[in-house]
């Protein structure tokens, strides 16, 4: 019997073998393959090496705040620990501008550890300094410019200037408003209301502009330095007893001068009307030359319309805001 099987096994070719038993009878492969190059023997090829020549560099390295790209994953120094952010600061007063920074490991020309600064062209402006109230600026930096806050009493000595009328019973700011554009220009002017000044004999008010400059304001000692805008010629108009001037009445962009004449004659009954004075005002106008429209209708003998007057804000109006007169 073992004679007849070993004569079977040789009468067999070694591939029938293979297949009949489902076998795998490859040889080995002796081809010998060569290992990709890794020029800096940091056992990472070169291809997957962002610094080939550099064996400190390459993905299984730490990264370290040095300016460079240690563990080769595109970025530089990042979370590392002496990383730092640094504001630029171009007014040299110690704190920079949080809207232009950069990270970097070491110091920046230029640029500072600390920000907060909301002025990076005031070196004056920054946060630490005392807040000067009514100068306009965020000082600080708290995010607001406070107004300057009632302090003391004061008396006329204390005053800039002075405005008296050349009547002493004229009562020069009676009423007082401050007017933009005026004079067609952009400087704000002051305006007083005297609704018992005289003018010419006849005591019908009036209401006088100060140039809106400080220099104006030094020179202007009385209301006789001072522009005159409106007067009346009617005895008891008491012309300037309430003054508006922010209140923009064709809509041409401009403020005009609304002023009360509560004494004035409307009709046929002394009821009182509002004159209107369109910016930018030429020179002195007498009441009667001036739009004095604005009256009540129906009124009575006496009712004093345009003792008082002033803007109210409404949405719903072309101009945003509607005048009230009492």
């Amino acid at each position: 019997m073992p004679v007849v099987v070993l004569l079977l096994l040789a009468g067999c070719t070694l591939q029938a073998w293979c297949d009949r038993f489902n076998l795998d009878c490859e040889p080995p492969d002796d081809t010998v393959h060569d290992a990709p190059p890794d020029s800096d023997g940091d056992v990472w090829p070169d291809d997957e090496d962002c610094a080939p020549h550099d064996p400190a560099i390459s993905p299984s390295v730490d990264e370290v705040c040095d300016g460079v790209d240690n563990d080769c994953d595109g970025l530089v120094d990042e979370g590392t620990p002496g990383l730092q952010t640094w504001y630029r600061d171009r007014d040299g007063d110690g704190y920079g501008d949080e809207g232009w920074s950069t990270e970097s490991c070491e110091a920046v020309d230029g640029h500072v550890r600390v920000g907060g600064d909301c002025d990076d062209s005031r070196p004056g402006i920054h946060p630490g300094v005392e807040e000067v109230c009514g100068n306009g600026l965020d000082d600080d930096c708290s995010g607001d410019a406070p107004e300057c806050p009632f302090a003391d009493l004061s008396t006329s000595d204390d005053a800039l200037s002075s405005f008296l009328p050349d009547d002493s019973d004229g009562v020069i700011g009676h009423a007082i408003a401050v007017g933009p554009g005026m004079l067609g220009d952009p400087d704000l002017h002051v305006l007083f209301g005297s609704p018992q000044d005289r003018y010419r004999g006849v005591r019908g008010g009036g209401v006088y502009l100060v140039r809106g400059s400080y220099a104006a304001l030094e020179y202007a000692r009385d209301a006789v330095d001072s522009l005159p805008l409106l007067t009346s010629l009617e005895e008891g108009d008491a012309v300037g007893t309430a003054i508006v001037a922010d209140f923009d009445v064709n809509g041409d962009g401009d403020y005009d001068l609304v002023a009360g004449a509560p004494g004035a004659e409307s009709t046929e009954t002394d009821e009182g009307v509002a004159c209107v004075l369109v910016s930018p005002v030429g020179g002195l106008l007498r009441r009667r030359e001036a739009d004095c429209a604005l009256r009540r209708v129906g009124g009575r003998e006496g009712a004093a319309f345009g003792s008082s007057l002033a803007t109210v804000a409404d949405e719903t109006r072309w101009a945003g805001a509607a005048l009230a007169v009492g």
